[in-house]
């Protein structure tokens, strides 16, 4: 992706709308409306061009697939060509949202059987009405890889992937894990049984209840987990090469540095970042220090370049979360796009999934045209000053330091005063 490199800044913005984003923002619920006005208006050319030219955005995710059936969803496919067509004219490249790790039960993909299961053979859910899927499904697997095609032929420069996670998450307790981890479906349980035959392992199979800090074979099957995600990226990653040769993978797996990701989510961050073109940090809360201090992404973009060192950094904020922050002020647009650049990363706007009047509903002409100048005057600062942020190098090598409370696979657990990074 060419604006990713050289002197260019890059300015990015999540921007789901379209129907098909509209019912997956009222299947989440927390009772609120649906600015309908606002989502179908959104992937109209002068809404596109007007997010290009007014915020100085370059790259743009737009939303391909919420893990909704194709009955529901095809129309979201013909809206997503047409709208990396309009930003294709505007000068924008395109990322297509994914869904990778779960799925909407409704309509044809109701009663299928690829979701992930607890031993006690129940679905897990993401949130209402949308589960968690089994990774090792070839059903399911092929269904993404089928999206994937679709969004580079319908002229997607780059796939973003959600949620990257492997089943159900454990709860942290007492030092360890409790509760189920994974999926504990039959293909699930023999595939894992044949890992650890061939490894010489006890044949013990997926344990019941995830408590790796206690437990060997939960840290092997914690093992292997993280294993079944790594392998399906990768699988993933080789898809876009063969289908759109230089298109893009970037995911926002890398928004959880600061948590256990390993047993948490079975994600192996150094592993996932070989397979990725871009770092993502999804945060939980914009910049809201006192003066002039950076309070979010300076630590966390050094870590995770200690991974992979010249691959772009991109972030993008909340105030407390999707579905509970109405748009904020000017100079938290402001504040925000700063703290990414001046962290050694790119913004991402987030110009969607707010909430007004009780309704869901996304940035519009006119109404956010303040925000706007706010946050294009942070882009074309940096635009002007090149060598202060996008071309600047470090003066010497730099070494990150991860605690033993902080290990990278899961081998570890927080020491008494041990903080996070």
């Amino acid at each position: 992706m060419t604006s990713t490199s050289g002197t260019r800044p890059v300015s990015a913005a999540y921007y789901w709308a379209g129907k098909g984003s509209a019912r997956v923002h009222a299947l989440k619920g927390f009772d609120y409306g649906i600015d309908h006005h606002a989502y179908d208006r959104a992937y109209d050319r002068e809404r596109i061009d007007w997010l290009h030219r007014e915020f100085g955005t370059s790259l743009v995710f737009l939303s391909y697939n919420w893990g909704l059936p194709p009955e529901l969803e095809s129309q979201d496919w013909q809206d997503f060509e047409d709208a990396a067509g309009h930003a294709h004219d505007a000068g924008m490249e395109v990322a297509a949202y994914i869904q990778a790790s779960n799925a909407v039960s409704s309509g044809s993909y109701e009663h299928l059987d690829w979701y992930a299961v607890t031993p006690r053979g129940k679905r897990i859910p993401y949130y209402n009405g949308r589960f968690f899927t089994c990774l090792n499904h070839p059903e399911w697997r092929e269904s993404v890889l089928d999206r994937v095609r679709g969004a580079l032929d319908s002229g997607a420069d780059a796939i973003f992937l959600d949620n990257c996670a492997f089943g159900g998450m454990p709860v942290p307790l007492a030092r360890d894990f409790t509760a189920f981890a994974g999926c504990y479906c039959a293909r699930c349980r023999a595939q894992f049984l044949e890992w650890q035959r061939v490894r010489g392992l006890p044949q013990l199979g997926i344990p019941r209840l995830f408590r790796p800090g206690r437990d060997p074979n939960a840290r092997e099957y914690a093992h292997w987990r993280a294993w079944v995600l790594t392998t399906f990226l990768r699988e993933i990653k080789d898809t876009i090469t063969a289908t759109k040769p230089g298109a893009k993978l970037l995911t926002n797996t890398f928004g959880a540095v600061n948590l256990n990701t390993y047993n948490i989510f079975g994600v192996d961050l150094p592993e996932i970042a070989k397979i990725v073109d871009m770092l993502f940090v999804e945060n939980l809360q914009s910049p809201r220090a006192n003066a002039s201090l950076l309070v979010q992404n300076a630590g966390t973009f050094k870590l995770l370049q200690s991974l992979k060192p010249n691959a772009p950094a991109l972030s993008i904020s909340y105030e407390r979360g999707i579905g509970v922050d109405g748009v904020p002020s000017h100079r938290s647009f402001a504040r925000t796009a700063a703290e990414a650049f001046a962290s050694g990363g790119h913004p991402v706007l987030r110009a969607c999934e707010y909430i007004e009047d009780s309704h869901w509903t996304l940035l519009q002409p006119r109404r956010h045209d303040g925000h706007a100048n706010a946050w294009r005057s942070i882009v074309e600062f940096v635009s002007h000053h090149p060598d202060v942020f996008v071309d600047r190098h470090a003066a010497s090598p730099i070494a990150v330091f991860v605690p033993p409370g902080l290990a990278w696979r899961g081998d570890a657990f927080p020491e008494d005063g041990a903080d996070f990074l």
